[in-house]
């Protein structure tokens, strides 16, 4: 009888729905990687970009080799986004397998806010788009661009990218405790800086985000596939992705205007 019971809970749980996704959680911003390893990825663009089939599969095997070098998994992340980009940016049309592969496997691990935006960016841009194509390659590209904008919400980003705050240079000889005072304001003034320049950044991307969705959603009757139902589907799909009611309205706000 117990057997029987675990073989129906088995079959029961076959049918079960699938658990949803974790809700995003705000990411900090990330340490640089070592110089070492930010040498190695300066290569991929200089050496590579708009290069020969020839050579990106040079540039794949190199960045495999890579991933097992610096095995942290903040640094195969940047190594799978410096691919995906080099390849996004020599021709996305000609390398959209390569840009979805790599794209993907960073976003499965990155931590960094700012990388994974990007991603989602470049994922999307990889969608079929052309001509028959474009209505299922639209809803493909908003889910993907949604997928990322809620990632955006998530960092509680202002409206607004904030002003840069100042940075005052010091000059104190002489004087052990001013210098010390000195030094420490410094160090909280390049802080409120670099948040400042994080904060900005994902504002940035955040906005690219909305862009790409009113590229494809925002009726205009000269453009192909940009019919007056475009808002409504792209409601839709946002509520589908658990977007609040106030959310979705801010952004069909954004992407009609």
């Amino acid at each position: 009888m117990l057997e029987l019971c675990m073989e129906l809970v088995v079959a029961l749980g076959a049918f079960a729905p699938a658990p949803e996704p974790p809700a995003p959680k705000k990411l900090d911003r990330v340490a640089d990687p070592s110089p070492e390893l930010r040498s190695e990825l300066h290569k991929f663009d200089s050496e590579y970009r708009n290069g020969t089939e020839k050579k990106f599969a040079e540039l794949e095997k190199l960045a495999e080799e890579l991933a097992k070098r610096f095995p942290e998994k903040g640094d195969q992340a940047r190594i799978w986004y410096e691919f995906a980009h080099v390849a996004g940016q020599s021709g996305i049309d000609k390398h959209a397998e390569r840009v979805k592969k790599y794209a993907t496997r960073c976003l499965a691990i990155s931590r960094d806010p700012l990388q994974r935006g990007r991603m989602w960016s470049l994922l999307a841009s990889a969608v079929d788009l052309s001509g028959t194509a474009f209505p299922e390659g639209r809803r493909e590209a908003s889910e993907i661009l949604l997928t990322g904008y809620i990632e955006m919400l998530a960092q509680e980003l202002p409206e607004k990218a904030p002003e840069l705050p100042g940075v005052d240079k010091f000059d104190v000889d002489g004087d052990p405790v001013a210098e010390a005072q000195a030094r420490a304001q410094h160090a909280a003034q390049m802080a409120a800086r670099q948040q400042a320049e994080f904060t900005r950044d994902l504002v940035d991307r955040r906005d690219t985000l909305v862009v790409q969705l009113r590229d494809l959603f925002k009726p205009e009757p000269k453009r192909h596939g940009r019919n007056p139902e475009g808002p409504d589907e792209l409601r839709a799909l946002a509520k589908k992705k658990r977007m609040t009611e106030q959310q979705v309205n801010v952004l069909l706000e954004k992407v009609t205007k």
